[in-house]
C-alpha cells in the first residue's frame, strides 16, 4: 500500500535540512570511519528507508508508534511524514523519523545496517536493548520497536548494486545532543562540548561536565548485573553513544546503543567475587569514561583529570542503590575503602592484568598504556577528594 500522506525525504547538512533532489539523489552517502565497504547513494537509500516504513499496510510505521504511544496507530492518523538522513558511523547509517498525526508528533530512530556483519550486529543489538528494557526499570536506553528488512537497488551511474538491509526502530531522544572532546579556545586542553551539525556547538561547564560524567557512570552501573557482572559493552563516547539535553537545573543523559551485553573477565566456575567484580568494572569504567575521540570524529582523546570526580560520584551513587537490595555485595563505604587502600603501583598492576579487558578499538591500546601511569595517579588522588555527602553538581 502507498502512502496516502505526503512523505518528505531529506538530508540533515551544515547549513540545515536539504529535501532530496536530482542532483543530491546521486551523491555517495558517507561512510563514517568505516572507508571501506558498499557504497550507497542518497536517493536509493532514502527511497528503500520510505519503502520499508509504508509497505505491508504501513506494518513498520504503524507498528512502531503503537509500541511509542501505548496505543494502536493506524495510517489514518498519519499527516505527514519526515524521513532525515542524520549520520553516518563505523556501525551504521541513522536515520530520523518524525511523524506528525492528528493530536501529537513522533520521533523515531531507524538504524540500517548494510553488510552482514552490520546486520548480525545490529540484530544483537536490537535484541540486547528488549532483553535490558525488559529487565530493568530504567529509561535511560531507546525502547526497540521493529526489527525488519528491505532490498535496495542501486542503479546510480557507475553502480550497479542489489542489496538487502537491515533495519531497526527504536526510540529517538528529541532534543538530545551529542559531546565530545574538543579543544577549548582558551587553553588549548580538550573539553566537553555539545555536537551539533554544524559542529559549532557549545561548550560545558566544568559542573555541567562532571553532572554528564556523573550521569553516564551512574546508567552504566545501574545496568550492571550484580551476580555474573555482565554489563553493556562495547561503547565509546567517540561514537556518539551518549546524548545529553541540557537545562536549568542538571543536564540529562541517555545512552542511545547496548550493542551487547556480557561479562568482560573470565571469573571460572565459582564466578566473580563481587568485591573483585566491583573492582574490575569500576577501574575499566574510569578509563572508557576518559576516551573519547576530538570532535567525534578526531584522533583519539583524553579527558581531563577532573572528570573523575563525576564518574567516581556516579559509580557510587548507583552501587549504593544496588547494593540496597542485594545483602551479597559489598556497602559502598567499605568498597570506597578499598579503593582509597589502592596504591599508585596497586593501580597500575591491576592494569597490566585488565586493561585490554576495556579497550575496543587497536589503537586505544598503545593510546591508553601511555596514559595508565598518570592514571593511577590521578584516581589516587580523585578517590580521596571525593566526598558521598557532597551534592551533585549543578
Amino acid at each position: 500500500m502507498n502512502a496516502s500522506f505526503p512523505v518528505s525525504l531529506l538530508i540533515s547538512t551544515e547549513q540545515g535540512l536539504v529535501p532530496l533532489d536530482r542532483r543530491i539523489e546521486r551523491i555517495p552517502v558517507p561512510r563514517g570511519l568505516s572507508p571501506s565497504g558498499i557504497v550507497l547513494h542518497y536517493g536509493p537509500y532514502l527511497r528503500s528507508l520510505e519503502h520499508f516504513l509504508t509497505s505491508s499496510h504501513h506494518e513498520a510505521l504503524c507498528t512502531s508508534l503503537s509500541s511509542h504511544l501505548g496505543r494502536s496507530v493506524g495510517p489514518h492518523e498519519v499527516r505527514s511524514l519526515e524521513i532525515i538522513s542524520e549520520k553516518h558511523g563505523a556501525y551504521y547509517h541513522v536515520a530520523r523519523v518524525c511523524v506528525t498525526l492528528l493530536e501529537t508528533v513522533c520521533h523515531l530512530c531507524i538504524n540500517v545496517a548494510v553488510t552482514e556483519p552490520q546486520h548480525a550486529a545490529l540484530e544483537r543489538e536490537f535484541q540486547t536493548l528488549l532483553k535490558l528494557g525488559n529487565r530493568f526499570p530504567h529509561h535511560h536506553l531507546p525502547h526497540a520497536y521493529y526489527l525488519g528488512e528491505i532490498p535496495l537497488s542501486d542503479h546510480s551511474p557507475g553502480t550497479l548494486l542489489e542489496t538487502r538491509l537491515k533495519l531497526a526502530v527504536l526510540e529517538w531522544f528529541e532534543g538530545y545532543l551529542e559531546f565530545h572532546l574538543s579543544r577549548e579556545n582558551r587553553s588549548g586542553r580538550p573539553a566537553l562540548r555539545l555536537w551539533e551539525t554544524d559542529q559549532r556547538g557549545a561548550y560545558l561547564s566544568r559542573a555541567e561536565s562532571q553532572s554528564v560524567y556523573q550521569r553516564a557512570s551512574h546508567i552504566l552501573t545501574s545496568y550492571l548485573d550484580a551476580d555474573s557482572f555482565a554489563q553493556i559493552f562495547p561503547w565509546h563516547h567517540g561514537a556518539g553513544d551518549f546524548v545529553v539535553r541540557l537545562s536549568p537545573e542538571e543536564p540529562d543523559v541517555k545512552l542511545i546503543t547496548a550493542r551487547d551485553y556480557r561479562t568482560l573477565a573470565s571469573w571460572g566456575e565459582g564466578g566473580p567475587n563481587p568485591w573483585l567484580g566491583a573492582l574490575h568494572f569500576f577501574y575499566g569504567l574510569t578509563i572508557r569514561m576518559r576516551l573519547d575521540r576530538l570532535d567525534g570524529t578526531g584522533p583519539l582523546a583524553w579527558a581531563p583529570y577532573q572528570s573523575l570526580s563525576g564518574v567516581i560520584k556516579g559509580f557510587f551513587t548507583a552501587w549504593d542503590e544496588k547494593s540496597r537490595g542485594n545483602p551479597l555485595l559489598p556497602p559502598p563505604e567499605r568498597l570506597l575503602h578499598l579503593f582509597r587502600g589502592m596504591s599508585r603501583e596497586e593501580w597500575l598492576a591491576f592494569a597490566e592484568v585488565s586493561l585490554q579487558d576495556f579497550l575496543v578499538e587497536g589503537k586505544e591500546t598503545p593510546f591508553a598504556r601511555h596514559r595508565m601511569g598518570q592514571h593511577a595517579a590521578d584516581l589516587v588522588a580523585s578517590l580521596q577528594e571525593y566526598r558521598p555527602d557532597e551534592p551533585s553538581p549543578s
